[in-house]
């Protein structure tokens, strides 16, 4: 999963979008968005173009309300079909904004 933006340290604020490419089962995966102190503020699931042994595209915009301004951290992964688990998990950091 590659996330092409926001960038590493961008601030980010609702409604917040995501770009970039992705080779996963299903063409699915997950977003999650927590504040500094591990509070998930967004969780749900999106789907690239294509997926499984090619590569999609995804831009998609996502309702967020941001409550406290400070550093947060977006994760991307997939979930393991084993168990459900993340894989390919990336982080990146981002500054929340009210």
């Amino acid at each position: 999963i590659f996330v092409e933006s926001p960038a590493p340290f961008a601030t980010v604020s609702g409604p917040l979008h995501l770009r970039g490419t992705a080779n996963t089962f299903e063409a699915t995966f997950m977003i999650r968005l927590t504040d500094a102190s591990g509070t998930v503020l967004l969780e749900q699931p999106v789907m690239a173009t294509s997926g499984s042994g090619t590569r999609g595209s995804f831009d998609v915009t996502l309702d967020l309300a941001v409550q406290r301004a400070g550093p947060g951290t977006l994760t991307v992964y997939e979930a393991s079909a084993r168990d459900g688990s993340p894989v390919n998990v990336v982080d990146i950091p981002v500054m929340l904004e009210r």
